[in-house]
């Protein structure tokens, strides 16, 4: 068996996404907490939107989309029609969830730091979720197979389990490192993505804007999601083509989201007193 190893760099940048896909969100609600005096329990709220409306409530809604409808072939012979329907798909759980649960909690007491509170509470449970808990994971199991290498990591299993194994393991030492890198870069941006729909959606459920803006920033998010749907598919080769997507669309949102609060301003609390 020919020995080999996942490169260093590699798992630096792995731990580097770890910590700032964990560190970035709880940085951010400290500093809402601690230093604006903003309200925790929006934050708590929107931690149990994400696990509610990005998982069960989209499984729901999916199958009762494609099995009612019948469009599992049709998605799955045509990848960019797949990752189109599930980022809007996405979009729209996101959208809705956020809407109502800012409605729920009472617009009255929803100010814009209770918003970006929601956003946080949002982003930084898809963060540690997504990223933030399996780059540790991926981390230290690339440690502990660089230690023992190829040949003793794999002893003792069955041959489907060790052929698995290596192959999974040399995919990833096989990765460029900067893919590891741009991970990091992608939390981050996407953080502040969701601040920004968020925030619009905040707007429109308090009727300081358009049901036009909140279309607007589900269909944003839409072409947010699309390029990391698009990899995952195959469908963009290169990661850091995607993320680069990515970074573009963001600041587009961000400035949507910047204008649509300015907007709104004379109506709106400001966001930090």
């Amino acid at each position: 068996m020919t020995e080999f190893s996942v490169p260093t760099l590699s798992i630096a940048f792995m731990w580097l996404t770890a910590v700032v896909s964990i560190g970035f969100p709880l940085g951010l609600l400290g500093y809402m907490y601690f230093k604006s005096r903003a309200v925790l329990v929006p934050a708590i709220i929107g931690v149990g939107v994400y696990f509610l409306f990005s998982t069960p409530v989209q499984q729901i809604v999916n199958s009762l989309i494609i099995g009612g409808l019948g469009l599992q072939e049709t998605l799955e012979a045509n990848p960019f029609l797949y990752a189109l329907y599930d980022s809007f798909l996405f979009a729209l759980c996101v959208t809705i969830g956020t809407f109502f649960a800012i409605k729920a909690y009472g617009t009255e007491k929803t100010d814009a730091k209770s918003a970006m509170m929601f956003a946080i509470g949002f982003a930084g449970s898809e963060s540690v979720w997504l990223a933030g808990i399996p780059q540790i994971s991926a981390a230290l199991r690339c440690q502990a197979f660089n230690q023992l290498g190829a040949t003793a990591a794999v002893e003792g299993m069955t041959e489907a389990d060790a052929s698995a194994t290596l192959e999974s393991m040399r995919f990833i030492a096989e990765l460029s490192s900067t893919t590891y890198l741009a991970g990091a870069f992608e939390r981050v941006i996407a953080l502040l993505v969701y601040i920004g729909v968020i925030l619009i959606v905040w707007l429109a459920a308090s009727n300081r804007a358009t049901a036009f803006e909140a279309i607007l920033s589900c269909l944003l998010l839409v072409v947010f999601a699309l390029p990391a749907r698009l990899y995952s598919l195959g469908v963009i080769g290169s990661y850091l083509v995607a993320d680069l997507v990515l970074g573009l669309i963001a600041a587009l949102i961000v400035f949507a989201s910047y204008v649509a609060y300015h907007r709104h301003k004379r109506r709106s609390d400001k966001i930090f007193e």
